[in-house]
């Protein structure tokens, strides 16, 4: 009663200033919100501003540094992988599953399915997808690697056609024509050698890919044998019924 009274006590005035703070404050908080919300909108909008025209005088040398560039590229055999030898790699993993889902098929036919075996399978399937990881490691680095110079190349020749238009629309001498043909072949070159190297590498992925899809089928198989071996195991290790013994009364 006493809390009740005091606070009959307060002057409205008080109350109305207080209300008042509240509304100015909420009012002031939700002003910044819109604000920075259009920000962000214009921030976003923003068209992505095109790379500075170089001078005339350095588009010859920016054209030799590709040429260059090129040159680099299709002598760089550290990057390549012989895809032979690693078709080779594959084609002996196939073959060892093919032996193992050869034993699975024994096992299933024969009806009997021992525990003991099927552990041994599947320590033999894991052995093979070690050595499957181990092959696909390097090819997944060339992979990523040819990737990253092809967005680079292709960063190149945006950047090129962007200096070409604003150049001719600037009524550039002819020879600007000729210097941007060269540079427009030494890029059309690196995109092909590393298209032709991209397609080859992932032509050799798609077959691992065939490969690991052959190991996923064959261990969820195994994977419900053992659980019906492992309960034979149960069955045959669990000892028999003893007979106690009766004690007549006299």
């Amino acid at each position: 009663m006493v809390l009740v009274e005091r606070a009959m006590r307060i002057p409205k005035q008080k109350i109305l200033g207080v209300l008042l703070t509240i509304v100015l404050l909420a009012a002031s908080s939700y002003a910044l919100a819109q604000q920075q919300a259009q920000s962000d909108n214009a921030s976003a909008a923003k068209p992505e501003s095109s790379p500075p025209v170089p001078n005339l005088a350095e588009f010859i040398p920016l054209a030799a540094q590709l040429s260059g560039r090129l040159a680099v590229l299709e002598n760089n055999t550290q990057s390549r992988l012989d895809i032979s030898e690693l078709e080779m790699k594959y084609g002996q993993i196939e073959s060892n599953m093919d032996g193992l889902a050869d034993q699975l098929q024994s096992l299933r036919d024969s009806k009997k399915y021992r525990y003991g075996k099927l552990s041994e399978l599947r320590v033999a399937i894991q052995k093979e997808e070690i050595q499957l990881e181990k092959i696909n490691e390097p090819l997944e680095k060339a992979i990523l690697q040819f990737d990253t110079w092809r967005k680079g190349w292709l960063a190149e020749r945006k950047r090129w056609d962007q200096w070409q238009t604003a150049l001719l629309g600037e009524g550039a001498p002819d020879q600007v024509k000729s210097i941007f043909a060269k540079a427009n072949d030494s890029i059309d070159k690196a995109l092909d050698f590393i298209h032709l190297q991209l397609g080859m590498l992932l032509a050799t992925q798609e077959k691992a890919g065939g490969i690991q899809a052959k190991m996923y089928a064959l261990s969820g198989e195994l994977g419900d044998l053992l659980l019906v071996g492992r309960r034979s195991a149960l069955l045959d290790i669990s000892p028999p019924n003893v007979l106690l013994p009766v004690y007549f009364s006299i």
